[in-house]
């Protein structure tokens, strides 16, 4: 027997909030298939909205492995908005758009625009 998954810690997060929020994704996996993470959550974000930032950055098959084990926890994650306003694919498509802006890339890859609007919220696709 080991530690239990789901215990909190004080700020109220549990153990595979942590490891999604610090991209290491092969721990969240072991944590995920662990353990029943349906409906677990310490704030708005659910732990589909804290795997996405990771998009560009992690392994691409241990990403899928990711996605497809919080998607078989609940699948309407996938659609859930945050008090943001953003679903969890925004988050993907904002660490794109980051992570490309940022780079020594010249143009951004079609559909993702680094351009803002009038209203100087961030575009994200054109």
């Amino acid at each position: 027997r080991g530690a239990d998954p789901l215990a909190r810690c004080k700020e109220g997060r549990i153990s595979a909030e942590v490891a999604l929020d610090r991209g290491n994704l092969e721990l969240a996996l072991k944590l995920l298939r662990s353990t029943s993470h349906a409906e677990v959550a310490s704030d708005d974000k659910n732990l589909m909205h804290r795997l996405m930032p990771n998009v560009v950055t992690a392994d691409g098959s241990l990403f899928m492995d990711v996605f497809v084990e919080l998607h078989g926890c609940n699948g309407e994650w996938i659609k859930q908005v945050d008090d943001e306003g953003y679903t969890p694919l925004m988050y993907a498509a904002k660490d794109v758009q980051l992570k490309w802006k940022n780079s020594d890339q010249e143009e951004c890859p079609r559909g993702v625009s680094t351009s803002t609007r009038a209203n100087n919220s961030s575009k994200l696709f054109d």
